[in-house]
Parts: structure tokens; C-alpha cells; sequence
């Protein structure tokens, strides 16, 4: 019950996130239905109702904060612990750290938990993984014929930071690959970069969202390359691997958490041309449907469903709650 306008059931879960967050207003209307399918009302607002709420909060959603700053006792999930900015990282954390400290906190990875202790000292946050719901079919693969080569697709907002020109230059050394832009350009020497691209490396710009999954599902490996990240949690790397396709990309952050056999891991300090030659030389298959990489989101609503009970987020006639 996703986004529901007017009347709000009895015992319903208010889940909170801004329209224009992104990924993070993704997982929260993923969360909202995987919960309605499974019994439990909810709904996904811009702001908290004034009882206890579930906050999603991160570098698209900080404007959250002066919420939070207000109130006690809610459960928020942390999509990004550390802010994008550098700048941001030295000084957000002093009014960010204080505020989480008043809450019920969740992160993705035990990397992120442990990212989190040094923000929020005492800190003892539930790790559950990141919630993405895939069709299981999204449609035909809108990359073309493979003509003999491994498919590589690199997925999301492309920027400098994900390592974008490295592994264009990397992939032009190497004929027996193609590379797959999949998304919109977020800076200006990625803009331009895509104006030149070799042979062998294409660019599907901006899809929408069923397009992108059948992007993710058409590929042999997505490439999760991010050598000048914290490493949090990848969206696209989850919906991959529900879609049953395996990521490649550095053995550090919380990837080597979320990645199993048929993924393809190269150590820290490795370059994007040791990891396509990793991605070549072991050719990654599919992975198969009771891997628990493809366990479904109802698994991770029910984890909510526990923490709701837990803190209180039930009002009566919720699942659990009093009455319920």
C-alpha cells in the first residue's frame, strides 16, 4: 500500500522517505509492497506521522535529519553513513552522530555497522540487507547479440568516482570483452568520456527502471568497481544478483558480504584491467535460484516486520501489535 493518499489503515507501518531520494525512495516503496504482501499495511510518506515512524536516511535524504533531530524512538534505516562530500565528512557526523544516537538504527553490511561506530560511538545497529524488488522477467536484454564476447555492464549513475574511465581504457585493450554503460552520466568528464568510447563499449543512457533490470539480467557480469568509495552497499549489485547475473569488482566495503561463488573478487589495489582480465579468465555463469543471494524481499520484510514489533512501529490491529 505503497504512497497511499487519505485514510491510513489502523496499525499501519509509516515508512518514510522523499520522493526525490532515489535509490532510497526505492527500497522504501519495495519495502512498503513486499510488506503488504505479506500482511502488513503500510505506507510511504515524506514525513513522520507524530508517532513512532521507519526513517530511511542517507546522502538523498538528509533533509530527514531535522526530523530526527526533533524525536526519539524511531527505527532508521542508514542507506549511506558517510556523506558523498569529503568536506561533509568531517563536519556532518558532529550533528548527524549525536541525533542517530536517539533512535533505533539499521545499516546494510557489517562494513557499514562498523563505519557507523566511529559516527555514532555505542552504536549497536541490526544489520539487514538491502530490500530491491526485480521482476523475474523484465523483458528482453536491450544489449544486442553478444557476437561471441563476455558481456560486462556497469550500472547506476556513472561518475568519475566508480572508476568509469578506467574501465573504458581497460576494456578497449581487451577485444574479447564489451562494455556496457548502463545509466546517466553524473559529472562532466564522464559527459565527455561517453562522446568517445571505443569499439567494444557502448552506452544505453538512462532506461527506465524495467529496461535497467533487463540490463542487469542480459549481462554475463556487472561490474561494481568503486576504488574511490567508502564501499556501502550497491543497489545494482542486489537486483544482479536476484536476477541471477554474478558482479565482479574489489574485495573490500561490504561487496565480499553480499557476493558468493560465481562472483568475481580481486584484492585492494588491483586495477580495472585485472579485474576484466579476472572476469575473462573465469567466465562467470548464472546463479541459480535457491542461491541465498536470490532470497526474496519477503525474507527481509519479515526482519522489519520483527523490529516493528520490537520498537513499538505497530499501532493496534497491526500484525503483533495490541489487538493484533
Amino acid at each position: 500500500m505503497s504512497g497511499v493518499t487519505g485514510a491510513v489503515p489502523t496499525g499501519a507501518v509509516h515508512i518514510v522517505a522523499p520522493r526525490g531520494a532515489g535509490g532510497i525512495r526505492q527500497s522504501a516503496d519495495d519495502l512498503a509492497e513486499t510488506l503488504a504482501a505479506i500482511g502488513v499495511d503500510a505506507v510511504v510518506g515524506e514525513r513522520p506521522p507524530a508517532g513512532p515512524a521507519h526513517l530511511h536516511y542517507g546522502n538523498a535524504s538528509r533533509p530527514l535529519l531535522r526530523f530526527l533531530a526533533r524525536r526519539r524512538g524511531d527505527l532508521v534505516t542508514i542507506h549511506d553513513v558517510v556523506p558523498r562530500t569529503r568536506m561533509l565528512r568531517a563536519v556532518l557526523p558532529r550533528v548527524s552522530g549525536p541525533v542517530l544516537a536517539r533512535h533505533h538504527l539499521v545499516v546494510h553490511s557489517r562494513h557499514a555497522a562498523g563505519l557507523l561506530a566511529a559516527t555514532v560511538p555505542g552504536a549497536r545497529p541490526e544489520t539487514v540487507p538491502l530490500l530491491l524488488r526485480v521482476v523475474p522477467d523484465p523483458g528482453p536484454s536491450p544489449l544486442g547479440p553478444p557476437g561471441g564476447l563476455v558481456t560486462a555492464v556497469v550500472a547506476g549513475r556513472l561518475k568519475a568516482a566508480k572508476g568509469v574511465a578506467a574501465l573504458v581504457a581497460a576494456a578497449d585493450a581487451r577485444p574479447g570483452l564489451r562494455l556496457v554503460l548502463v545509466g546517466g552520466a553524473a559529472d562532466r568528464a564522464t559527459t565527455e568520456l561517453l562522446t568517445r568510447l571505443p569499439a567494444n563499449v557502448s552506452h544505453l543512457d538512462r532506461p527506465d527502471h524495467d529496461t535497467f533490470l533487463a540490463a542487469l539480467a542480459g549481462a554475463d557480469v556487472v561490474i561494481s568497481w568503486r576504488p574511490d568509495s567508502v564501499g556501502e552497499t550497491s543497489g545494482p549489485v542486489v537486483e544482479a544478483h536476484q536476477l541471477g547475473t554474478p558482479v565482479a569488482g574489489l574485495a573490500s566495503g561490504s561487496l565480499p558480504e553480499y557476493c558468493g561463488p560465481g562472483d568475481v573478487l580481486v584484492p585492494e589495489g588491483r586495477s580495472a584491467g585485472d579485474l576484466l582480465d579476472a572476469v575473462l579468465a573465469a567466465r562467470p555463469g548464472r546463479i541459480d535460484a535457491g542461491d541465498e543471494r536470490r532470497a526474496p524481499p519477503e525474507a527481509i520484510a519479515r526482519r522489519y516486520l520483527e523490529l516493528y514489533r520490537r520498537f513499538g512501529l505497530l499501532g493496534p490491529g497491526g500484525p503483533g501489535g495490541p489487538g493484533g
